[in-house]
């Protein structure tokens, strides 16, 4: 089976320790917009992530990633290594310039 790779845009709310304590998928504007604001939950902030998920029918998710928004600063690669593809750093520029 061959596998496909899914992106998807993605709000962690996270507290001063690291913890996760809510995550919200939306698209790349919402998103923008919402890590802009406060969090809706106490004693959190909101931290942009894109998440890259690899897998198939047959054996489900195999592998997921995460690159972390930092200084509105998309990185070239995930935490496992594969590089983010041109499209969506282009995304990420355009609704960045739109919001």
């Amino acid at each position: 089976m061959t596998n496909t790779v899914d992106y998807e845009w993605t709000i962690e709310d996270t507290d001063s320790y690291g913890d996760i304590h809510g995550t919200d998928e939306m698209s790349i504007a919402s998103a923008i917009s919402r890590s802009r604001t406060e969090s809706y939950i106490e004693n959190c902030k909101p931290v942009l992530v894109l998440v890259r998920m690899e897998g198939n029918q047959d054996e489900g998710l195999l592998d997921r990633q995460y690159a972390y928004i930092k200084s509105g600063e998309l990185p070239k690669e995930f935490d496992g290594g594969s590089l983010v593809p041109k499209y969506i750093l282009n995304q990420y520029l355009n609704a960045l310039a739109k919001v």
